[in-house]
């Protein structure tokens, strides 16, 4: 055996004992319950019925300063920014399209909702 071919076979041996030794390295460092900032919730499973396009539905929001509704089998909140003008309860929400809905609120204000993909994150009211 030549010392190129025994040489090469060192350095993929290596490569791979590193490559296992960071994996239980990384899965030991980060295991547990990630820490959240003080104050933040987050809801994984939502629990609304499905709605029917175009109907106004009564729903309850997730935080008293968030635009967030459990809705449709979603969690649901504006993309960008918003502001939410106050009294906003009672709300409605009315589904525009699949992924599109339109929540109305007491004070008047209609906001554009996205449906969201996975858990929500809700921070404390101010």
């Amino acid at each position: 055996m030549s010392v190129s071919a025994r040489s090469g076979r060192l350095v993929v041996l290596v490569i791979l004992v590193l490559a296992v030794g960071g994996a239980l390295v990384l899965n030991l460092v980060t295991r547990g319950t990630p820490k959240l900032p003080h104050g933040v919730r987050v809801l994984t499973s939502p629990t609304s019925s499905p709605a029917t396009v175009g109907v106004a539905y009564p729903v309850r929001l997730l935080s008293r300063c968030a635009p967030a509704v459990d809705f449709d089998g979603s969690y649901w909140e504006p993309p960008g920014g918003w502001t939410l003008e106050q009294p906003a309860d009672p709300v409605t929400v009315r589904l525009a399209s699949e992924d599109r809905a339109v929540l109305r609120t007491a004070s008047g204000q209609s906001i554009a909702l996205a449906r969201m993909a996975g858990p929500i994150g809700l921070a404390t009211c101010p």
